[in-house]
């Protein structure tokens, strides 16, 4: 009748118990052989069982559009408001009285009222429960009572929670099986106190004194406490018991249920440490955190955000994350909640601007959530916001460094080429005029002048070669065209062939490997495989013909290619000092060059985020250079 299983929903919801918690409610409210009510703090009826329907010869559909006072005699009325009232204002616990009810075609019914209220653990009303039985039938409820009992005690049997009648001091005189098996008491003859003594010690004495609270005042009885059983484990029950009162009012006895709810205790004390955990380190935290509301309203935010934001609590409480958000922002932001709503998406982050108080921007990075009810139904999102406003502003800075790197670094080169052709021309003019000397006044020249001119020629000619690798340098990693795809082996058999004539009279064995495809600079990367290759026959042993093995292995997410040799090696505490600028290991005499070519090789591999390194090898030099593996959307 009506949906008599409403009340649990405020106090079990989430409980493992509620349906069958709900299933004993909706027994016990539509088999009761006396009318039962759920009556709203609104005064209107919320349930009905059928016992009441016939006792006021009306439909379940009157009474739900009704409440009691609409149908109470009218001499009776202002009696029933007041003791509604009381209840209400928590003066009265509950209330017993006869009253006079009038059915559909106005004939006045006597019954017997009992009243009580049912409150949260604040303490404030949720609904009425009213027994209501009717005086007419007392007599002949009385006879049938004799012949109910064993049909009783066996629906009792067959119940789910504990059913138990006590005197009025709380000694037992009638349970059913489920009671004794929550207390740990086996099937023997009640003395009346069993299950006092299986009340955990440190509850017994509040129990007791609940009892005779509930029986000097006769109303109700609800206590939560311990059972100890028999093999020392201890649960926790929940008893309730309403009194049975005599023609004066006096309790005659009790009549209640009692409930294991051990699981529920430690599920609500694992949902309050966690409860507890979780608002500690929202507290706490060192960024800003915060609860907001579907429609963007700040639920709850944490002192970090208000420190971040400029705003007091009450203030950031009373507006919308729309309304402190950049305007420019703001779209991006608002497309992503969107989508987490729609359930295309579980989780966002982003960057974004908030307005401080003041009217600055303050940049955050924001991470968002969402949390729903068990129906799917959106809750609120847990926001966390980072403060990155310092980093932002380092690099708006690095950028424009960067910019300004560029610039002066397109400035170096094109001053490097300009010098490099300035010098170049009067080293031309002084290099000839050199050779004339040396060629048409040789007869007139002594021997040492000749050794002066052969030295003054050999400088000249270094230094041309110094300005050429120094503008090698400055545009080794100058962009010649957009980073490709690049097939090595193509760059290093070009390069093989542009050693043409070195490589034949140096009787050099070169061989090539299967190289990869790689991501990159076309000329660039030439330029680099050209040095490797140059050095590797420049710093042979002089006994030996040249031989360089280059191959390929594949890394993780990288491609090393080694470039190996047979030379004169490098000692392992010069392996880092070799790609510097200008490091020479050898005297000019003894090996050409000008120290820059590892350098270029450096640069070249930096610029396209590799690394270079002399390998440990026992002879020889082995130069290992590591380039990112060409992006996946390639193909072959």
């Amino acid at each position: 009748m009506g949906d008599p299983t409403w009340p649990f929903g405020a106090t079990a919801q989430g409980c493992d118990a509620l349906h069958e918690a709900r299933e004993i409610f909706r027994l016990s409210f539509e088999m009761s052989l006396v009318g039962m009510a759920i009556v709203g703090t609104d005064g209107q009826y919320k349930a009905v069982n059928q016992t009441l329907c016939d006792i006021l010869g009306r439909n379940e559909k009157d009474l739900l559009a009704l409440g009691p006072t609409d149908i109470t005699h009218p001499d009776d009325v202002d009696r029933d408001r007041a003791l509604i009232g009381g209840l209400l204002r928590g003066e009265l616990p509950t209330y017993r009285i006869d009253k006079r009810y009038l059915d559909r075609d106005g004939n006045t019914i006597w019954v017997a009222l009992h009243a009580s209220t049912v409150s949260d653990v604040n303490g404030t009303p949720l609904y009425m429960v009213g027994q209501i039985e009717d005086l007419r039938a007392t007599k002949t409820a009385l006879n049938a009572a004799e012949r109910t009992e064993t049909e009783l005690k066996t629906l009792a049997a067959s119940l789910p929670i504990g059913i138990y009648r006590s005197d009025p001091n709380g000694r037992c005189v009638y349970a059913n099986t489920r009671w004794r098996e929550i207390y740990g008491i086996g099937e023997v003859a009640l003395g009346g106190w069993e299950w006092i003594n299986a009340i955990h010690d440190d509850d017994v004495d509040r129990v007791l004194a609940e009892i005779s609270a509930a029986s000097k005042s006769s109303g109700p009885f609800a206590s939560s406490f311990r059972v100890r059983w028999p093999n020392g484990d201890v649960r926790w029950v929940q008893a309730t018991a309403n009194a049975v009162l005599d023609d004066e009012g006096g309790a005659r006895g009790f009549v209640g249920s009692v409930e294991d709810i051990t699981d529920r205790m430690h599920g609500d004390q694992l949902l309050a440490e966690a409860t507890l955990r979780f608002r500690r380190a929202f507290d706490n935290a060192p960024i800003g955190m915060a609860l907001v509301a579907p429609d963007g309203g700040w639920l709850t935010v944490n002192a970090a955000l208000t420190q971040l934001l400029g705003y007091a609590e009450h203030d950031l409480l009373a507006r919308t994350f729309q309304d402190i958000t950049h305007p420019d922002d703001l779209d991006d932001d608002l497309a992503l909640l969107h989508q987490m709503l729609d359930g295309t998406i579980e989780t966002y982050s982003l960057e974004k601007r908030y307005l401080h108080r003041t009217g600055r921007t303050v940049w955050v990075n924001l991470s968002v959530s969402l949390v729903q009810d068990a129906s799917g139904a959106p809750l609120y999102f847990v926001s966390q916001i980072e403060d990155i406003t310092d980093r932002k502003h380092a690099e708006d800075r690095l950028t424009t460094y960067a910019q300004r790197l560029a610039s002066t670094n397109n400035e170096l080169v094109e001053f490097t080429s300009v010098a490099a052709h300035d010098l170049a021309e009067p080293l031309r003019v002084i290099e000839g005029y050199l050779h004339l000397l040396s060629t048409r006044c040789s007869d007139e020249l002594t021997e040492e002048a000749r050794t002066f001119i052969a030295h003054a020629v050999g400088g000249a000619e270094r230094l041309q070669h110094l300005i050429d690798d120094l503008l090698t340098y400055s545009r080794a990693t100058q962009s010649s065209g957009a980073s490709s795809l690049v097939d090595l082996n193509s760059i290093l058999e070009h390069n093989v062939a542009a050693l043409g004539i070195r490589a034949i009279e140096t009787n050099a064995k070169i061989t090539i490997g299967d190289l990869p495809v790689v991501a990159g600079n076309e000329r660039q990367l030439g330029q680099l495989f050209q040095n490797l290759l140059s050095n590797a026959l420049t710093f042979s042993k002089p006994e030996e013909a040249p031989c360089v093995d280059i191959s390929a292995a594949r890394g993780e997410g990288t491609w090393v290619i080694s470039v190996a040799d047979r030379g004169i090696g490098i000692p392992a505490e010069h392996r880092d000092r070799v790609f510097g600028m200008f490091k020479r290991l050898h005297g000019r005499d003894d090996y050409p060059g000008t120290g820059i070519g590892l350098a270029i090789c450096r640069k070249v591999v930096e610029a396209h985020n590799g690394t270079i390194e002399v390998a440990d090898v026992q002879t020889g030099t082995t130069l290992r250079v590591s380039l990112p593996d060409r992006p996946a959307r390639h193909t072959e």
